[in-house]
């Protein structure tokens, strides 16, 4: 079983271009979209295939990517102040994943980045 993993975030997720855009005042940023997935889908995931013994190669991701200046939007609802980003005129980065096969196995992520971010600031208050 192989797993083609999207960018991962999540409480505990310590790297990463949203870890990076929680912590950070300023930030450096390639326009693009990516693909994300919470860190307790991906477990989500890891288990499902354990169960069912699944053998294949699969993409472990939201399944839909979004625009980083979408992400950037995101975050800063939720951050105390607004992250100065300075975009690079270079060529725009696509990550795209096709979840299909996976989904045989009754899989499918349960957070949507907007609901990962939320969770991960209140989580980080709480743990304050």
């Amino acid at each position: 079983m192989i797993f083609r993993v999207s960018e991962v975030y999540g409480p505990s997720v310590n790297f990463g271009i949203v870890h990076e855009l929680m912590k950070r005042r300023k930030i450096v940023l390639k326009k693009g979209n990516h693909d994300f997935i919470y860190e307790g889908d991906l477990i989500h995931a890891i288990e499902t295939a354990l169960h069912f013994n699944a053998s294949g190669i699969f993409d472990i991701a939201f399944g839909k990517s979004i625009s980083l200046e979408e992400l950037v939007t995101i975050v800063n609802r939720y951050r105390s102040s607004v992250i100065e980003v300075r975009w690079e005129k270079r060529i725009r980065e696509e990550y795209e994943y096709n979840c299909e096969n996976f989904k045989f196995y009754k899989w499918q992520p349960l957070l949507a980045p907007s609901s990962g971010i939320r969770t991960i600031q209140k989580m980080l208050r709480i743990g304050k």
